[in-house]
């Protein structure tokens, strides 16, 4: 679990950060619940981390989001050192599943599901598609863009009904098995949360 949390994070929602030699992991959430499980999960894993505390939201500056830091450790520092793709070709399930909370979407009414991966190059994008069919194999995802109006255009995976079908039965499970309430939108579950855009 916390080598999928590690290398989901500097994938998704996570910051990998040079100290001296080493490195740490930050991560930020506007789903409490969510950080507190990563927070929890590293520790029982041996790494240790600071207290939770609250910083300016990258996306709205009047807003206060939580975070944690761990302290050094050479799990991180290992992952630090690895590229995109080596981190994407040691996912496994879990990796996935974290990936998709952290940056992934899914679109109830049509069955269907994104993952943004807007920093990835084109040769990390067919890594992820390929270790997602790894574990999916009924179809391939299909790499689409989201074109902006000031001409920018961001990569995105498009995840098939056919995939999301499974894939949100596996996400289910663990956000239940973990007591993630905040996630359960994530698995087309009924909220216990009232979920701001």
């Amino acid at each position: 679990m916390v080598e999928q949390i590690i290398l989901s994070g500097k994938l998704g929602d996570g910051c990998l950060v040079k100290y001296c030699k080493n490195a740490i992991i930050r991560f930020n959430s506007i789903h409490l619940n969510y950080l507190i499980f990563k927070k929890i999960q590293l520790e029982m894993g041996g790494i240790r981390t600071t207290d939770i505390s609250f910083g300016i939201s990258g996306y709205n500056r009047q807003r206060k989001i939580p975070k944690f830091s761990s302290h050094v450790d050479g799990r991180i520092t290992k992952a630090y050192y690895m590229s995109k793709k080596e981190c994407i070709e040691n996912l496994d399930i879990i990796g996935i599943i974290m990936l998709f909370l952290d940056d992934g979407s899914y679109h109830k009414r049509a069955g269907t599901g994104n993952l943004y991966v807007n920093t990835f190059t084109l040769e990390e994008l067919n890594a992820l598609i390929d270790k997602i069919y790894e574990y999916y194999p009924q179809k391939k995802c299909s790499i689409y863009h989201d074109n902006k109006k000031d001409g920018r255009s961001y990569p995105y995976l498009y995840i098939p009904k056919i995939i999301m079908e499974n894939f949100k039965k596996d996400i289910a499970m663990f956000v239940k098995t973990y007591n993630i309430p905040e996630m359960f939108y994530k698995a087309g579950l009924p909220s216990t949360t009232i979920r701001k855009e």
